[in-house]
């Protein structure tokens, strides 16, 4: 009983993590405990795997009572709010912000320094904002047909990409204190890895596909080996940093989803 109530505190401080929006004080309440760092990274690819599915469920329950057009509809607005609000906007934002510096001729260091979290400040720029509409269509339009041909499920990848690169993140040092966002003995990543690779056997189980096995590839060269060392981590990161990547790694693979299509 206590090792399932260590498991649940694991993913309640994941979820915590990951979105702006707490569950309720009563909920949580009987899981307050001490976790060790290795089992929250371990929860961190799972609980946004969850997080997929259950955007997931609206879609299929309104597919059984109406039609797989209304199913598909409502997921796409269900992974849509999870995607872009889980964060408070804060994911679009700063990537839209940072995008918009290095199109002004900003290096990346500079770019970085000058990312805006704040969706309403970003959004007075007219072309970002024309951009940003783009690209919600264009995000609305994915997960539709993913959930209308039959892969839905990519969304559970997509959102364990978004968490699995944040917990990756969060093992570099944070630039203000020196000191990593998680702190974990040496090796300690190791439950992160292996909980990243156990998603990835199940989601090639799934989906044998070239786009599957892209995305992964993806994830792991760029975001888990290259993305940690760049010269613009070398001081350190924020933790609007961190959440700008994860957001970017979710969209990368719900792009390579359309390969399942």
């Amino acid at each position: 009983m206590k090792n399932l109530r260590s498991v649940i505190a694991a993913f309640i401080i994941s979820l915590g993590m990951l979105s702006d929006y707490t569950l309720p004080k009563s909920l949580i309440a009987p899981f307050r405990m001490q976790i060790p760092s290795t089992m929250v990274l371990f929860c961190f690819p799972l609980c946004g795997a969850l997080a997929g599915l259950a955007a997931l469920l609206p879609g299929v329950l309104v597919s059984i009572f109406f039609n797989h057009f209304a199913g598909a509809l409502i997921f796409s607005l269900a992974g849509a709010c999870w995607l872009y609000f889980k964060d408070s906007g804060r994911g679009l934002a700063l990537l839209f912000s940072y995008f918009s510096s290095r199109l002004s001729g900003a290096p990346p260091a500079i770019a970085l320094q000058h990312c805006d979290n704040r969706l309403s400040e970003v959004l007075k720029n007219p072309l970002i904002m024309m951009l940003c509409i783009i690209s919600v269509i264009l995000v609305l339009g994915m997960l539709f047909a993913l959930f209308y041909r039959g892969a839905g499920v990519w969304f559970a990848a997509v959102a364990a990409a978004d968490a699995l690169v944040q917990a990756r993140l969060c093992l570099e040092p944070d630039r203000n204190t020196a000191l990593p966002f998680i702190r974990v003995a040496p090796g300690g990543e190791r439950s992160l890895a292996f909980s990243a690779v156990l998603l990835a056997v199940v989601m090639l189980c799934i989906f044998p596909k070239v786009a599957t096995l892209g995305a992964i590839v993806v994830l792991w060269v760029w975001f888990w080996r290259e993305l940690p060392g760049i010269e613009e981590f070398r001081s350190g990161l924020s933790s609007d940093w961190i959440t700008m990547c994860g957001f970017w790694a979710a969209l990368l693979t719900l792009l390579c989803g359309m390969g399942l299509l």
